[in-house]
């Protein structure tokens, strides 16, 4: 298992790996005091130096660049996901046509939060479970 971190994260991520009794080797990517990868640290402590060694040197780097472009467009597409989710998307019996005519009617989540059933019911769409459930949703969130 290759990981990006030194001596210390080798022997926490062997330890790990021991636990779930795996025989599967560690190795790390030390780094310099300007944070660039200098060696290869193997769990005895054991280090190749990568300046020494230019082809280990390309591979290490090249996967380094994969796994931080991984991590990066996993964590954007999180990200964007959870800035695109409305918690009306949550509540049973709401679908994206009464989110919609709920959010004209009310102007926001906040409108909503605080409707009563009465306000509810005047919006286009809405039933008497619909409204019973924004209803409870938000009594459940207070």
């Amino acid at each position: 298992m290759f990981i990006d971190g030194g001596l210390g994260q080798v022997h926490a991520v062997q330890m790990i790996v021991d636990a779930f009794r795996m025989s599967i080797p560690v190795v790390g990517l030390a780094k310099d005091d300007a944070h660039r990868t200098r060696a290869v640290v193997f769990n005895d402590g054991y280090e190749i130096e990568l300046k020494n060694n230019k082809l280990l040197f390309s591979y290490a780097g090249t996967i380094q660049e994969e796994v931080h472009r991984f991590a990066i467009t996993f964590m954007r597409g999180t990200k964007g996901r959870k800035m695109t989710h409305s918690v009306l998307e949550d509540i049973p019996g709401i679908g994206p046509k009464r989110r919609g005519k709920l959010l004209a009617h009310f102007g926001g989540i906040e409108g909503i939060k605080n409707a009563d059933y009465t306000a509810l019911m005047e919006v286009d769409g809405m039933n008497s479970k619909a409204a019973e459930s924004v209803i409870e949703f938000f009594e459940k969130r207070r």
